[in-house]
């Protein structure tokens, strides 16, 4: 799964924590963690972690795989949220993983 995969569930809080419950059954939506295996780059797999049980770390490893900490979840949500209002909701799933990425890239 890659970021624009999950740009849609991004843009309200319900879909958001539909999705990390599917995904950390029984984790508060408020500790998911959105991990990118080895660089941060929108082709970059995501991988969803309990932010709690890694103390929310830049970079971890996990069976000899390495990532780096691109947002919390719900950090996620609200930019996603906030680029909508924004740009509009004519702006497309890749225009807004595009924007995610740059505001992690320039501004987080």
């Amino acid at each position: 799964m890659k970021l624009i995969d999950i740009i849609e569930s991004l843009k309200t809080r319900e879909t958001a924590e539909q999705l990390a419950a599917s995904k950390l059954p029984g984790i508060n939506y408020w500790l998911v963690d959105l991990y990118m295996e080895n660089e941060i780059d929108t082709e970059s797999k995501i991988e969803f972690i309990n932010g709690r049980s890694v103390s929310h770390a830049q970079f971890i490893e996990l069976e000899g795989k390495k990532y780096n900490n691109f947002f919390q979840l719900d950090e996620a949500q609200h930019l996603v949220q906030d680029f909508v209002n924004l740009y509009g909701k004519d702006y497309d799933n890749k225009a807004l993983a595009d924007r995610l990425y740059s505001y992690w890239l320039n501004d987080a």
